[in-house]
């Protein structure tokens, strides 16, 4: 098994209608159900599987560290650097828009 796909087959966290109050929140590895976040610092690292099913945010802030900041860096920068490569990003995210990512 890849690494990657090992990440991803560690057991995820399920935490159900809970609230958050300025907390930072590790989304890697945790699935929240109908959880409400108020002003909350969203974590992102890009190590493994999120779930956000029916949640509420208010004044949060999304923040990217670790393998998932490298990427939205390396995608930033190839969409600077132009030479065609910011094609590339655009149908990246109208993938994500049209749905084709999920």
């Amino acid at each position: 098994m890849k690494k990657d796909e090992e990440d991803n087959a560690r057991p995820i966290m399920h935490i159900h209608k809970i609230t958050f109050e300025g907390q930072d929140i590790v989304l890697d590895f945790h699935e929240y159900k109908e959880c409400t976040f108020n002003n909350c610092n969203m974590v992102f690292y890009g190590y493994g599987r999120v779930g956000l099913v029916g949640c509420e945010f208010t004044g949060c802030r999304w923040s990217f560290s670790g393998p998932a900041s490298m990427t939205l860096n390396f995608m930033a920068n190839l969409y600077k650097n132009g030479n065609g490569a910011e094609k590339i990003i655009e149908e990246t995210f109208r993938n994500i828009l049209e749905g084709r990512y999920l």
